[in-house]
């Protein structure tokens, strides 16, 4: 994405609402702070725009902020349909895929076997349930990949008992209008 400047880039790190914009030659500077603060949230960029979706605050939420790094604004957009963190997201063609994630209480927690997705392009913009994954996995990436998207790794279990049950294991996925949806 190219900000007004050309080419700066965007973080947000920990629990915290803060927006660090860097600029090669001028360094960091902030800018408005996201309107929750949350950790373990997934952020795509789609049109020159980001989007902060879900995240943990302690627990899991649904939330969907948009910022605008043109007038330095956010406003919400469509809440997801369940709570989720620290899940696997990507963009292709106009459409946000959200794979997996994980609620972390210790008692209740739980992974996440469900994928949705977003038509920025459509109205009114909704959460739409998508074909799950075979392997339900919290703190994975996604990726397109030539025709595909592939979600690579993860844990399989939530909170304290990720640590025993990491994967190497990588799933690719074809999102409708490209051949097939199915998972490989």
């Amino acid at each position: 994405m190219g900000p007004p400047n050309g080419g700066a880039r965007r973080t947000a790190s920990g629990r915290s609402g803060r927006v660090l914009i860097y600029t090669p030659g001028k360094g960091w500077s902030l800018r408005a702070e996201m309107p929750r603060v949350r950790d373990h949230l997934s952020v795509v960029e789609v049109g020159g725009k980001l989007w902060a979706i879900g995240g943990r605050d302690p627990n899991s939420i649904t939330r969907v902020d948009i910022y605008d790094p043109v007038i330095d604004t956010w406003v919400s957009g469509p809440e997801l349909p369940h709570p989720t963190s620290g899940a696997a997201e990507v963009v292709v063609d106009g459409t946000i895929h959200v794979f997996g994630g994980e609620e972390p209480d210790f008692l209740s927690g739980e992974v996440k076997d469900r994928h949705w997705s977003l038509d920025t392009r459509s109205d009114p913009q909704r959460w739409e349930p998508v074909s799950r994954p075979p392997l339900a996995v919290h703190g994975s990436n996604a990726v397109a990949l030539g025709d595909s998207i592939a979600i690579a790794g993860g844990a399989t279990r939530h909170g304290a008992f990720s640590a025993a049950a990491w994967t190497n294991a990588l799933q690719l996925y074809k999102p409708a209008g490209r051949r097939s949806a199915s998972y490989k």
